[in-house]
């Protein structure tokens, strides 16, 4: 009969069944993380990173004089245009003068009687200042304000422009962080995602671990990649995470 060991001794290696169970956890989070990343499972992204070829030196002399148009139509297909161009790391002789973002940033705060092309062009210079990226950090004041916009499509806007422009807008994650608990879903959904752009997710770990159960399936599937992307930071999280497994609505 094989020889069990005295019952009153201790276990020479009391902790490896533990650890092992710890580690297959982790590792069933990452894989967890990876698959809802790759499967695309969010509806609501911070404006997709879309291959975009940088624009010639014409092109963008063109678009940035369309902004001293005074038809807010011409602004916002000046916009449009922009967003079809690769943005966050144009080199000289390619770039956007200071004054043309300011102008942009300037158009935040559009006033007009016609409040549907208010919304358009307030909205486009948004996600043109996010299509620049770090470059339009300077614009983070005056974007903050949005974030208690009653409007959830100003306040979704507003929290992926932030993101976009990485960790030069990393300050102002404590007031992007106060939106995980927006009444929105696609808010909830961006602000998750932008910390993460931040690199400012792990601050808010707890705060983006309680979206794990949330009623939205785009926001559980968001919460789940979001603390999958802090590797061992997020570990405690993992059972919660391996529990999307089995969450038939997640992609």
């Amino acid at each position: 009969m094989p020889h069990r060991g005295h019952a009153n001794h201790p276990k020479l290696f009391p902790t490896v069944k533990t650890g092992v169970t710890q580690c297959l956890c982790y590792l069933l989070a990452l894989l967890v993380a990876v698959l809802l990343i790759v499967n695309g499972s969010h509806a609501h992204n911070t404006y997709p990173h879309e291959s975009h070829p940088e624009p010639e030196l014409w092109q963008l002399k063109g678009i940035v004089a369309a902004l001293d148009d005074p038809d807010p139509e011409v602004w916002v297909k000046a916009f449009e245009k922009l967003s079809n161009y690769k943005l966050d790391q144009l080199k000289p002789p390619l770039e956007i003068p200071k004054e043309t973002i300011d102008k942009i940033a300037d158009l935040l705060s559009y006033e007009n009687q016609d409040k549907s092309i208010q919304s358009i062009v307030r909205g486009s210079a948004l996600k043109a200042l996010g299509q620049m990226g770090a470059a339009a950090s300077e614009s983070a004041p005056q974007i903050l304000p949005l974030l208690t916009h009653s409007d959830s499509d100003v306040r979704f806007n507003a929290s992926s422009t932030l993101g976009e422009m990485g960790a030069a807008a990393k300050d102002y994650a404590p007031q992007i962080a106060k939106l995980l608990t927006d009444s929105d879903t696609n808010v909830r959904d961006s602000v998750a995602s932008a910390l993460e752009s931040m690199g400012a997710a792990k601050d808010y770990a707890p705060q983006i671990a309680k979206l794990l159960t949330d009623s939205d399936s785009d926001v559980r599937g968001r919460a789940a990649s979001t603390l999958g992307q802090m590797g061992a930071a997020a570990s405690e999280y993992a059972p919660q995470i391996a529990k999307l497994l089995t969450d038939s609505e997640i992609d």
